[in-house]
């Protein structure tokens, strides 16, 4: 265990000295060392079990930010638990997330994985899932780029996406928040990618509270968006909801689906293509239909309509 302990320590010390060269010392970036998980069932704070003996959060040694991997075949089917036990206060940062192993998973229950943009960079870290599986199982995952490959898997239930801006299309099938911020009211950027929502899939909105101007900050939504679960819903928070221009949100389940919340804008086109038994139920405590609402072979049901164009 001594050798073992000392050969990290070793690696750990190489590693950061390869990040600063590679840095080239700069004031005005971090230098960024990569992590790797060692493929066993543990919690991210235990620190034997990542490549550099020291659990990823940047900053900590001060000036070393961290790439992570978890990419070991392992003994079998591993689990990564991720909580409020990590970090500072609950929140872990780190510039990007790697899973590319079929025995991955990463277990998010709670706490905050924050991949804030980096100078230099156009978008939040990468999380990259090309297989294995990312488990937003409570929790908040904020400014990052997430991005599903064939291979690999996201599941969800009550995690909360924060800022974040899709790299590939995603597939819900049960509650995931979203949350914007004051300084950014785009909570999840579709990014030309489309969201697909399975089951009893929801999307629920929860707008940030602005204390300067006493408003809850608006979110909307900027991708296309397939209802084809049996009870899918997307609510707009308190700031209000507006679907925008270009974007198609389809019904197509046969099921019974809602699209409502404080105050719901239609800019772009909403449809029911379900046929018989589908319900597509639109409203909330008001609705302003800019553009178009049509049913293909559902039924529609529109409530608290205050303008129709």
């Amino acid at each position: 265990m001594y050798k073992l302990k000392s050969y990290r320590c070793a690696a750990w010390a190489a590693a950061v000295a390869a990040a600063v060269i590679a840095g080239g010392g700069s004031a005005a970036r971090a230098n960024v060392a990569t992590d790797s998980w060692d493929g066993t069932t543990n919690n991210w704070t235990s620190a034997s079990d990542w490549s550099l003996a020291n659990y990823p959060n940047n900053g900590t040694p001060s000036a070393v930010d961290y790439s992570v991997v978890l990419d070991a075949s392992g003994a079998g089917p591993y689990i990564l638990t991720l909580d409020n036990s990590a970090g500072n206060s609950g929140t872990v940062n780190i510039n990007s997330l790697t899973i590319d192993n079929a025995n991955a998973t990463l277990n998010q229950t709670s706490g905050t994985l924050d991949l804030t943009q980096q100078p230099g960079d156009t978008a939040g870290g990468a999380v990259d899932v090309q297989a294995g599986t990312y488990d937003l199982n409570g929790g908040t995952l904020a400014n990052a780029t997430l991005t599903i490959g064939a291979s690999g898997n996201f599941a969800e239930g009550n995690g909360t996406l924060q800022n974040v801006t899709l790299g590939s299309n995603l597939t819900l099938s049960s509650t995931t928040y979203i949350a914007n911020t004051v300084g950014n009211p785009v909570g999840l950027n579709f990014n030309g990618y489309t969201v697909n929502m399975t089951g009893s899939g929801d999307l629920f909105y929860q707008d940030a509270y602005n204390s300067t101007t006493s408003q809850y900050v608006g979110d909307s939504i900027n991708g296309n968006v397939n209802l084809i679960g049996n009870n899918s819903a997307i609510q707009g928070g308190s700031g209000g909801l507006t679907i925008d221009s270009g974007v198609t949100i389809t019904a197509s389940s046969g099921g019974r689906n809602t699209i409502s919340g404080y105050g719901v804008t239609n800019d772009g086109t909403v449809t029911d293509t379900g046929g018989s038994g589908s319900y597509l139920s639109i409203g909330g405590s008001s609705f302003v239909n800019n553009a178009a609402v049509q049913s293909n072979g559902g039924t529609l049901g529109v409530s608290n309509l205050t303008n129709n164009a």
